[in-house]
């Protein structure tokens, strides 16, 4: 069972930037130690590019939102923005 945090996934592809891509490669909980309690959430990414090196926090909803479903999908959307 892979891990599912508000609609991401582990592994999700999304796009950063006009040319650029990220893949989420982490999903972390937040507790307290106090208290024991989950009191949140992250998402972790890490770029694509080959000449880019570390990870980066990344909002559910920036990967929900920018999200590659297919390569087709990219292409799609590379084509809109030249227009």
């Amino acid at each position: 069972m892979t891990a599912n945090i508000r609609n991401v996934h582990l592994g999700d592809r999304f796009k950063t930037g006009k040319n650029s891509t990220a893949k989420v490669v982490d999903l972390r909980e937040i507790k307290s130690i106090v208290t024991g309690l989950t009191t949140g959430y992250q998402c972790i990414a890490a770029p694509e590019a080959t000449h880019t090196i570390g990870l980066f926090e990344v909002p559910f909803s920036t990967v929900v939102r920018n999200r590659i479903y297919s390569a087709a999908d990219l292409q799609e959307t590379i084509e809109n923005e030249d227009k």
